[in-house]
């Protein structure tokens, strides 16, 4: 008889979530953040989306794109330059070779020291 085999349907990732956001080195953010699944196949990146704001409640404006290599599912990174006593805010994406995941919440802002 003919034998068939189910092939995994694969998918974009699932949206990452940011665990933790935080500034304890002067001009650098700390980013902490994860994907629940790969959607079946292998990550390639995650996209972090930095946006500014010269005060706390103030516009957020799309500061600079960063591109964060990776094949796992969580990274902790700093993203260094930035600049002392400006609010910093991000989302964050991951890419798999199906495609890219929808951006994650908007994290809180963090005034970096």
């Amino acid at each position: 008889g003919v034998q068939t085999c189910a092939l995994p349907i694969l998918s974009v990732p699932t949206a990452p979530i940011i665990n933790s956001v935080s500034s304890a080195v002067s001009k650098t953010l700390n980013l902490q953040a994860a994907t629940a699944s790969n959607g079946g196949s292998a990550l390639q990146k995650f996209t972090i989306k930095l946006y500014s704001s010269s005060s706390i409640n103030g516009t957020l404006v799309l500061n600079k794109t960063l591109t964060l290599t990776s094949s796992l599912l969580a990274f902790n990174s700093n993203i260094t330059g930035l600049t002392s006593k400006t609010y910093y805010a991000v989302t964050v994406s991951a890419t798999n070779a199906v495609g890219t995941s929808a951006d994650s919440a908007m994290s809180t802002r963090i005034q970096v020291k």
